[in-house]
């Protein structure tokens, strides 16, 4: 298909198409959070799930790939500092915080009551932090590989 935009209209174009991924997300993971919440079952939101999956693995490939995730700029278009190991480490603790409260809140249904659940939602909160924690500093080595490769291409 021919692209009849300029350079301007292009990157607007761009922009809706980036707001509505985002919108769509959000939305998919709200259905599915609503789907779980009066005790369905993972397998009555397994399309939400997988779209979530899906979409979210392409747009990580995506941005790695092109060396953009060491550089993501904020909503506002504001250049954010490069990504770091403080970020990596502040951004896995707040993900595992977030999830270990999920995790606590369907532990804590199911295990009834008087059964201690601090050991294993803490076990999980450092499990996550980890996982998560060298999960976007191999994001951020690839990425910057990708970003060098791109810029020697280049240069030449």
């Amino acid at each position: 298909m021919k692209n009849h935009l300029d350079e301007r209209q292009y990157q607007i174009e761009l922009k809706i198409a980036y707001r509505c991924f985002i919108a769509m997300y959000i939305a998919c993971a709200a259905l599915a959070l609503i789907g779980l919440i009066p005790g369905g079952e993972l397998k009555s939101v397994l399309g939400e799930t997988a779209v979530l999956v899906i979409g979210g693995c392409l747009y990580l490939f995506g941005i790695v790939k092109n060396g953009l995730w060491t550089s993501l700029k904020t909503s506002g278009g504001k250049s954010a500092n490069k990504m770091n190991i403080l970020r990596s480490l502040i951004g896995s603790i707040l993900c595992s915080a977030v999830f270990s409260v999920f995790y606590g809140i369907a532990i804590s249904r199911r295990a009834g009551e008087g059964v201690s659940l601090g050991k294993p939602i803490g076990f999980f909160f450092v499990g996550i932090a980890l996982l998560s924690f060298l999960t976007l500093l191999l994001l951020g080595k690839f990425s910057k590989q990708e970003e060098q490769k791109l810029e020697t291409k280049y240069e030449d």
